[in-house]
């Protein structure tokens, strides 16, 4: 149940981060949760975040976008 959970949560960040909302099951459950949370899910939250973390990458090699 706690790998449901994870899918559940790292789905919503991908899908909040591509910024193509094709689902409004799935645009809503990014509300739910980042009314609850309190946070934006696209962006990198501070290192003392308890609740939920999320830590954008970006790669630093040439010709990685």
């Amino acid at each position: 149940q706690m790998i449901q959970l994870a899918d559940l949560l790292i789905g919503a960040v991908g899908y909040k981060s591509r910024g193509v909302y094709t689902s409004d099951t799935k645009k809503e459950l990014v509300d739910v949760l980042e009314n609850r949370l309190l946070i934006d899910i696209s962006q990198t939250t501070l290192m003392n975040f308890t609740k939920f973390s999320v830590l954008r990458w970006t790669p630093s090699m040439p010709g990685c976008k």
